[in-house]
């Protein structure tokens, strides 16, 4: 038996925490692709701004009372007050404006502008007092991404020139600003070790300001709900938001952050798929380009000279969290801490 690995060993049990750590990936990769999917079953049966704040006020009311039950310090209250805040702008004005969209544009084309936020993230990081300046990497990507974009725009149905499917776009992508600002906030100021703390928050306000923007804009649930859309609404609440969220962190614990952060490829692509086969939503030639530009521009914006083997390629062995959504790319800063968000955006927490 010497020689050999056992799973009462080291090697075992290390053995087994990488098969633990793939495993979280990859429901990462699956459950934040098929989120897509969900809010466009969800949004059939009922208001799409009350869907996402009950969603967000019922995830984040379970996450409350799970961290009451194991120890751990939570942020200063105020600081928590405006991290709730920041969580307005990536939940409410960033996720429930895709959620709203998607009742003009299919799930896969919402998935493929959300993947085009980190572009904005570029921008703003370029334009802040002391952010990283553009590199001819960035410039060739950022060209790449909004390519993508324009070839989305032009996929109009035949015969017709829809002004909603237009404007339902343009929401997406603004939302993605707000995503990126409040991102940028939260990862600021989040204390080390509160991550998880402050996703509660955010999600408990972004959820009640969804629910009072439905009930300003004369939305009501209906009489009647479809049993597939409240399967959704489950779904989304304890996969889409808990669950996932979980498993990311879990796998940045134990896994190269630069492996973790591929799962930003793998959402879009699955949630065009997902959409054409259950949704029967389509798949052009044109989608299939602007699938194409809009990952090449990441692919070529997250290859760095000089990064590889120096930072990306060892797990993170302290986590100080400085955002909770979504959507989240990782980067470690020289404390070696990784900060989730800095470069991607997932659909939702």
């Amino acid at each position: 038996m010497e020689g050999r690995h056992s799973l009462f060993t080291v090697a075992g049990l290390r053995n087994i925490s990488n098969v633990r750590a793939y495993a979280a990936w990859a429901a990462v990769c699956i459950i934040w692709g098929t989120t897509f999917l969900a809010n466009g079953i969800g949004i059939q049966s009922m208001p799409p701004l009350l869907f996402g704040g009950f969603r967000y006020l019922t995830a984040g009311l379970i996450l409350t009372g799970f961290l009451h039950f194991r120890k751990g310090g939570t942020p200063a209250p105020k600081v928590s007050f405006k991290l709730g805040l920041a969580g307005i702008a990536i939940l409410s004005l960033g996720v429930g404006v895709v959620i709203w969209s998607q009742q003009w544009i299919p799930s896969g084309f919402a998935a493929l502008l959300v993947a085009a936020t980190p572009f904005w993230l570029v921008l703003f990081e370029a334009a802040s007092k002391g952010g990283e300046r553009l590199s001819w990497r960035s410039i060739l990507g950022l060209l790449c991404g909004f390519g993508g974009i324009i070839v989305i725009a032009s996929e109009q149905p035949p015969g017709s020139f829809r002004t909603d499917y237009l404007w339902a776009i343009g929401a997406v992508l603004l939302s993605g600003l707000s995503w990126s600002a409040g991102s940028i906030y939260t990862r600021k100021n989040t204390p080390e070790d509160g991550g998880t703390h402050v996703a509660a928050r955010q999600m408990i306000f972004g959820g009640v300001f969804l629910l009072a923007a439905g009930l300003l804009t004369g939305e009501r649930i209906p009489a009647t709900v479809e049993p597939r859309s409240i399967v959704a609404f489950v779904y989304l609440v304890l996969a889409g938001s808990i669950v996932a969220y979980v498993a990311y962190l879990y796998a940045l614990r134990h896994l190269p952050v630069a492996f973790v952060s591929t799962y930003m490829y793998v959402n879009p692509v699955l949630a065009l798929w997902l959409g054409h086969v259950i949704l029967e939503e389509p798949l052009t030639t044109g989608i299939a380009v602007a699938t194409m530009l809009i990952l090449a521009g990441l692919l070529v914006m997250q290859s760095k000279p000089g990064m590889k083997g120096r930072i990306s390629t060892q797990p993170a062995r302290r986590l100080a969290f400085r955002s909770v959504t979504t959507r989240p790319a990782t980067q470690q800063s020289t404390s070696n801490s990784v900060q989730p968000a800095q470069a991607c955006r997932c659909e939702a927490t």
